[in-house]
């Protein structure tokens, strides 16, 4: 910026200049009268015309004393304001922190604060016409000379952080603010810049950024999945753990939401929805929540088990932001459910010793009084066989309630007989046998009720397997299995018996079994029912149809043998029998 200068004139002065203008009007006006064509007229000795024109010039110059003497004021008044400003702002400049230059068109120094002493250890009288830009670091020189060329050229002021180098050869950080000043022409006649030592904050954002990067990098080396969502959903901060689990890198997670992932498979639409109800359920009770379990499913259809906590935060200006904290639990839940699954196994085999032992003490009990009951029954039975021989009445009645005394006598005797053999096990007479023709004498033996029932037997025999056992126990299991099948069926069905040569993971992972599976189209058996059907007594059957040790006896003499017995049922669907059984050695 120029200032322009106006010279103000003196009083004395003034007064000569009025005086001049007075005569030369004077002058002018006698010439001007033409006194040779006109005649003066006299008044009190002084012509008239003279004295109007001398009042006339003197009211003329009074008004430019006055004008004169106000210009002269303000001028006065201008020149005090500019002496204090120039003194106010000198008194600024020299007890100012930051260091004011005045630079020259062609930036040389022309003027430094004394505060140039202070933070850079120069003298002002030292740099005054030097090139400030020998003092920036090499490194921040170019981009410094871009930003300021660029200013320059639009007339902007430039704002600058850069290194300058001290006397002593170190370099500080300052931020200056340079300014372009124009001359009358509208060219650059030099500048003004205000340079700032900002070295500390410097030293402080970079002590920041070193604990933001240590904090980044603990939360990204943490197993566990961190983030925090704006109210709208958005990802503010995720680290690498969620992002390896999305599939993506934690850049690429901010600003977006889960339901942009969903869209691109990495994640479940119903578990984005869920995760999205928690979010509002924390912002809008501004409580935390604990989810014990829940579940991601990946791209790739992995499912990972999760436990998340989830905390309402202030984010920035932003009040209504959720931190979470998911703790992969997939490897322990898996543990537990193991655990679990092992528990209810070993609960399963305790029941059954349970039952087991049950049964044996009551089959040893029975052995104690079997005599005192078999021989009552053998009389009881033999005597109404007698009576019935002897006996010719033709009355209905009488032979229903005598079939029903022999058919309970025969149960009572065969239950009996069930609870000895617990008490008194007979030693296994091992044999090697075709379990196909184990299954086709046992079939046999039920042609009758088969055929009186509509129901179609079909086999699917495995080839060349053999096992080692007691055929006629393993008979008597095949048996009692197809007994209870053809009961399931008495409007007809059919039984598929299927053996094979397989791996049972419930007995062994990787020894070969020998599997007799029979499936019937029965009604199948309710739910509730099926964890009880090895329990001695217990029978779905109606009343006098079974004693309820059937499968409880078959269970004991296949795991005699070193197998054991599985059903399947859905109830409506019908029922799938496997007995399981060692291979013979050698037998496949």
């Amino acid at each position: 910026m120029k200032i322009k200068n106006r010279k103000i004139g003196r009083l004395p002065e003034v007064i000569e200049e009025l005086i001049l203008t007075v005569l030369v009007s004077v002058f002018a006006f006698v010439f001007a009268s033409g006194i040779g064509y006109y005649e003066w007229v006299p008044f009190g000795g002084v012509y008239i015309g003279l004295i109007v024109f001398t009042i006339c010039m003197l009211w003329f110059g009074y008004r430019r004393v006055l004008e004169s003497r106000k210009i002269y004021s303000e001028q006065k008044k201008a020149e005090k304001a500019l002496r204090e400003s120039e003194e106010k702002y000198r008194l600024l400049a020299d007890n100012s922190r930051d260091i004011i230059c005045l630079h020259s068109a062609d930036s040389r120094y022309v003027y430094l604060s004394p505060s140039c002493s202070m933070v850079l250890g120069y003298d002002p009288e030292e740099l005054i016409g030097t090139d400030p830009w020998e003092l920036v670091h090499p490194d921040d020189l170019k981009p410094m000379q871009e930003i300021a060329g660029k200013k320059t050229l639009e007339g902007k002021s430039a704002l600058m952080a850069y290194r300058i180098r001290k006397k002593s050869g170190d370099y500080i950080w300052v931020e200056s603010v340079s300014q372009s000043i124009i001359g009358d022409e509208g060219e650059i006649i030099g500048f003004v810049t205000s340079s700032r030592d900002i070295t500390e904050r410097i030293k402080v954002i970079d002590e920041l950024r070193s604990s933001e990067r240590l904090l980044c990098n603990v939360i990204d080396a943490s197993p566990n999945c961190i983030f925090i969502k704006d109210k709208e959903g958005r990802y503010l901060l995720a680290n690498k753990a969620i992002a390896d689990l999305y599939g993506t890198v934690p850049e690429n997670m901010i600003g977006k939401t889960d339901s942009y992932f969903a869209e691109r498979g990495a994640m479940r639409t119903e578990e984005c929805g869920l995760f999205r109800e928690q979010d509002l359920q924390v912002i809008k009770s501004r409580k935390p929540l604990y989810i014990s379990e829940e579940k991601i499913t990946t791209k790739e259809g992995a499912v990972r088990w999760f436990q998340t906590t989830k905390i309402p935060i202030s984010h920035m200006d932003d009040p209504d932001c959720v931190l979470g904290v998911a703790v992969d639990i997939t490897e322990r839940k898996g543990i537990k459910d193991e655990l679990k699954e092992a528990y209810l196994e070993l609960k399963e085999i305790q029941d059954q010793l349970i039952q087991t032992e049950k049964l044996a003490a009551l089959g040893r009990f029975a052995s104690s009084i079997a005599h005192e009951i078999k021989n009552p029954l053998g009389t009881i039975l033999g005597g109404i066989e007698f009576l019935e021989r002897k006996i010719k009445v033709d009355d209905k009645d009488i032979d229903i309630a005598i079939e029903k005394i022999k058919d309970t006598i025969l149960k009572a005797d065969y239950t009996m007989m069930s609870l000895l053999k617990f008490a008194r096990p007979s030693e296994l007479k091992r044999e090697r046998i075709s379990p196909n023709v184990l299954v086709e004498n046992a079939a046999s033996l039920l042609r009758y009720e088969i055929s009186l029932n509509n129901i179609r037997i079909e086999h699917d025999f495995g080839r060349g397997i053999f096992i080692d056992v007691d055929r006629n126990l393993i008979e008597q299991v095949i048996f009692n299995i197809l007994i209870n099948a053809v009961e399931a069926m008495p409007d007809g069905g059919t039984i598929v018996v299927k053996t094979s040569r397989r791996v049972e993971p419930k007995l062994s992972p990787d020894k070969p079994f020998c599997a007799i599976e029979i499936t019937d189209t029965g009604e199948g058996i309710p739910e509730e029912n099926l964890s009880r059907l090895f329990e001695p007594f217990f029978t779905t059957k109606k009343e006098m149809k079974g004693t309820g040790l059937g499968l409880p006896t078959s269970k004991t003499i296949t795991q005699n043998h070193g197998g054991d017995i599985f059903i399947e049922s859905e109830y409506g669907k019908g029922t799938t029998v496997k007995i399981i059984l060692p291979l013979a050695e050698g037998g496949r």
